[in-house]
C-alpha cells in the first residue's frame, strides 16, 4: 500500500470510538472503580507483549548494530518505554518520520503507542472532568468532545502551515482530534440508541466510506487532505458498518480469516517494523523480492506467537501482578544486556564506528530557544549582551547546519545571533521550491529587514537543485534562481543591512555516515572501496559550481564565505578524512564537522568582530 502509515490514523479514530465507549458504558461508577478498571485493563492488553517485544529487539540489536547505532537505540528505547518516543523522534534527527534513515530505527513505530498512552493518561480524566460538568451546568459531553477535537485540529493545521509538519505529524495534541472524531461518534451511538438509519442512507455512508476511505489511501494528493479523508471516512465506515447487517465488501472484513488477522494485528504491528529494519540494516540496498516476502510471513508469525503465547495468557489467564512483573524482569534484562554491551566495546575505534558517530547528528535548534517569528518561528543562537545589534541566519535546513558554528562565534564574541529557518525552502523570494515557499519567504524577509537591530544577514542554502518554481508556478532553471538571489541580495542592502553568503560544498547525495559503516561490517566492501566513495573530484565541484562562485566572489567581495575551502584540498573535495565523516546524512553537514570548518569559522568571527 503506498500510504499504509494511514493505518494509524484509522487506528486513532477508531481507539477513540472504542475508548470513549468504554468510559461511557461506565458512567455512574466511582471515579476510583473507573480509573482502576480503565487502567487495568489497558496496561494487561499493552504491556505484556510490548515489553517481550523490546527484549526481542535488545538481543537482535546487540548481535547485529554497530556500537554508534546500539547507544541511539538505547535512547529510543528508554523512551519508547516511558512512553515519550513520539516526541524522542520529532526531535531526533531531522527527516521526521520519512526520513531515510528513519529505516533503521528499531523502535521508530512505537510513537503512535506513545501517542496512544498519553491518550489513555489523558482522555478518562477529561471524560470525568466531562461527566462532572455536564452534572452540574448542564454543558454537554459531546460538545466538549467537539470543542476538544476542533481545537486540536486547529492546533495540527496550524502547525502543518507555518512550517512544523514534524511536530503536527508526532505530537499528541496536534492528533487528539482523530481520537475525538472517534469519541463524537461514540457519543452519538450512545445518545441515539433508538435512533435508526433509512437503508438508502446507510448505502451512501457506506459508498461514501469506502470512496474516501480509497482516496485518502491510494490517491497521491496532499498529505493533509489523506489524513482528513482517511479520519472522516473511518468515521462513515463504522458508522454505517454497524447499521448494514451484510454485504460482499463488509463480508471480507468478517471473514475468519480476517477477523484473526484483527486478533494478532497489535502484535503484527509491534514486529513487522523491527524485521524491516533488521533487513535494511543488513543488506543496505533495496530488499529482494523474495526478502521482502519473508519478511512478511515472519512478521505474522511472529505477530501469532506474540499473541497466543504472550497476549492472550496475560490478558484473560495472569493477574496485574504477573503483568507488572513481566514488564520489570523484561526492562531490566533489556537495559542490562545493553550496558554490557557498550561497556565492552568502549574502547572500539575502527573507521566504522567513527564513521557512524556522524550519522544523523546534523543540529536542531533546543526547543527552548524557539519563539514566534515571521512565516513560523526564530531560535537563538547566543545571546551576548555586548551589543544591542543582532545578526540573522537566515536559509532552510543547511543554514541550520551551521547553528553551531555561528553559536560558538557568537558566544566567543558576547554577541546575539539568531537563525531564522524556513525548512524545505530557500530564502528567494521570487524564485524557490515552490510557490508557498516562495510566500513564506517574503514574510521571513520583511520581518528580518522589519527588525531594526539585526545588522547583519548570513545566508546559507542547498544549491543543487536543477529546476525552481517562479510566482507563477512555472518551472524555471537555475540561472533564473541566480537573478532571483540577486534580487534578495539587492533587497537586503537597500534595506541598510549587511548581507553574506555562505557558498556551495560537495555534497555526497547518499547517506555515508548511516551505509558505509554497515557495509563494510558485514564485509559488503572493502575499507579502501569504502573510503573511495569519500570523496569527489575538485574538478567535479567546479564544473558544477564554477558559474556560483565566480558570480557571488565578484558580487559581494569579501561578503562571500568560500566554506568550499575548507572540504577541499587542489585535487579532491572530502565527505570523510583522517576517519572523521563531514556529514550526518546525504546533504547535511555534521555537527562534529563544524570544527574542521577552521577557515569558515575565522572569516565569520572577522566579519562580526567589532
Amino acid at each position: 500500500m503506498p500510504f499504509g502509515y494511514l493505518g494509524v490514523d484509522i487506528f486513532f479514530v477508531i481507539s477513540g470510538y472504542l475508548i470513549t465507549s468504554h468510559l461511557l458504558s461506565m458512567r455512574g461508577n466511582s471515579i476510583s472503580f473507573i480509573l482502576n478498571n480503565f487502567y487495568t485493563r489497558r496496561v494487561k492488553r499493552l504491556f505484556p507483549a510490548l515489553f517481550v517485544f523490546f527484549f526481542v529487539t535488545t538481543i537482535f540489536v546487540v548481535s547485529i548494530f554497530i556500537r554508534n547505532d546500539i547507544k541511539n537505540f538505547l535512547n529510543s528505547l528508554i523512551a519508547a518505554k516511558t512512553f515519550w518516543s513520539n516526541i524522542y523522534f520529532w526531535r531526533d534527527g531531522g527527516n521526521g518520520y520519512f526520513g531515510i534513515n528513519n529505516q533503521i530505527k528499531p523502535l521508530l513505530h512505537t510513537w503512535s503507542l506513545s501517542v496512544e498512552e498519553q491518550f489513555y493518561l489523558f482522555y478518562p480524566i477529561f471524560i470525568l472532568f466531562s461527566f462532572w460538568i455536564n452534572s452540574k451546568i448542564k454543558i454537554s459531553i459531546k460538545f466538549l468532545i467537539f470543542l476538544l477535537t476542533i481545537t486540536s485540529f486547529y492546533f495540527y493545521f496550524y502547525l502543518s502551515r507555518h512550517d512544523g509538519e514534524n511536530p503536527a505529524f508526532f505530537l499528541f495534541p496536534t492528533r487528539v482530534w482523530q481520537f475525538g472524531l472517534g469519541g463524537l461518534l461514540s457519543i452519538f451511538v450512545f445518545s441515539n440508541t433508538n435512533f435508526e438509519i433509512k437503508n438508502f442512507l446507510k448505502k451512501i455512508f457506506f459508498l461514501f466510506s469506502v470512496l474516501i476511505l480509497f482516496a485518502g489511501l491510494f490517491l497521491p494528493i496532499d498529505t493533509h487532505v489523506q489524513r482528513i479523508f482517511v479520519s472522516i471516512g473511518t468515521v462513515f465506515f463504522i458508522m454505517a458498518s454497524a447499521e448494514i447487517s451484510q454485504n460482499i465488501f463488509l463480508s471480507i472484513f468478517r471473514s475468519k480469516i480476517a477477523v484473526w488477522i484483527g486478533k494478532i494485528s497489535y502484535s503484527v504491528y509491534l514486529y513487522h517494523w523491527i524485521i524491516a529494519v533488521f533487513m535494511n540494516y543488513y543488506y543496505v540496498a533495496p530488499l529482494p523480492l523474495w526478502t521482502s516476502l519473508f519478511g512478511i510471513f515472519l512478521s505474522f508469525l511472529m505477530g501469532f506467537l506474540s499473541f497466543k503465547y504472550i497476549e492472550t495468557p496475560f490478558r484473560k489467564k495472569l493477574n496485574l501482578k504477573c503483568t507488572l512483573t513481566l514488564v520489570l524482569v523484561c526492562s531490566i534484562l533489556s537495559l542490562g544486556i545493553i550496558a554490557i554491551t557498550l561497556a565492552r566495546t568502549t574502547n572500539q575505534k575502527d573507521i566504522a564506528s567513527n564513521w557512524a558517530s556522524s550519522s544523523a547528528t546534523n543540529y536542531r535548534c533546543p526547543i527552548t530557544s524557539y519563539y514566534q517569528f515571521g512565516f513560523s518561528r526564530a531560535c537563538v543562537l547566543s545571546n551576548g549582551t555586548k551589543s544591542k545589534e543582532v545578526v540573522a541566519v537566515m536559509g532552510n535546513s543547511h543554514a541550520q547546519m551551521y547553528g553551531p558554528l555561528f553559536a560558538k562565534v557568537g558566544s566567543e564574541l558576547d554577541i546575539k545571533i539568531i537563525l531564522v529557518p524556513l525548512n524545505g525552502c530557500l530564502p528567494t523570494t521570487t524564485v524557490n521550491i515552490n510557490n508557498n515557499c516562495i510566500k513564506a519567504a517574503k514574510v521571513n524577509l520583511d520581518s528580518v529587514l522589519g527588525e531594526k537591530n539585526i545588522k547583519k544577514i548570513f545566508l546559507a542554502m542547498n544549491w543543487d537543485n536543477d529546476t525552481y518554481v517562479n510566482f507563477d508556478g512555472l518551472i524555471v532553471n537555475k540561472k533564473a534562481f541566480i537573478v532571483s538571489l540577486n534580487d534578495l541580495i539587492d533587497k537586503i542592502t537597500l534595506s541598510g543591512k549587511e548581507v553574506f553568503i555562505l557558498s556551495p560544498i560537495a555534497i555526497p547525495k547518499k547517506d555515508l555516515a548511516s551505509t558505509l559503516p554497515r557495509l563494510i561490517k558485514f564485509s559488503h566492501i572493502s575499507i579502501d572501496q569504502a573510503l573511495e566513495q569519500t570523496s569527489v573530484s575538485r574538478y567535479a565541484y567546479e564544473k558544477q559550481f564554477n558559474s556560483i562562485n565566480l558570480f557571488l566572489t565578484k558580487r559581494l567581495g569579501d561578503h562571500y564565505i568560500e566554506v568550499w575551502q575548507d572540504l577541499c584540498d587542489t585535487k579532491k573535495c572530502y565527505f570523510a578524512k583522517d576517519n572523521k565523516m563531514f556529514f550526518s546524512d546525504a546533504t547535511h553537514l555534521a555537527k562534529n564537522a563544524l570544527i574542521e570548518l577552521k577557515l569558515t569559522k575565522k572569516k565569520v568571527s572577522d566579519i562580526l568582530t567589532p
